[in-house]
């Protein structure tokens, strides 16, 4: 029973590592579309007409959930 209880917790240990991984990465993602965002003066009322899709772009960028966004599924290695 130890055993099972073992080998279950290494793996759940690894697929929280995975999640992090990936929260960092769209954290950084994020990130970048701020300063796309503020560096296009993206703000709505210094956005400029022909810059308004890339703008709505980088909003729905940077409005995503980390959280909610990942999904992480246990490593092949693992099964």
């Amino acid at each position: 029973l130890y055993l099972c209880w073992a080998i279950l917790s290494a793996i759940r240990h690894e697929v929280d590592l995975e999640r992090l991984k990936a929260i960092d990465i769209i954290q950084s993602e994020i990130a970048g579309c701020v300063a796309e965002y503020t560096k296009n003066n993206c703000a709505a009322t210094t956005r400029p007409p022909a810059l308004d899709a890339f703008c709505r772009l980088q909003e729905d960028c940077f409005s995503r959930d980390p959280e909610r966004a990942v999904h992480v599924y246990p490593p092949a290695h693992f099964l």
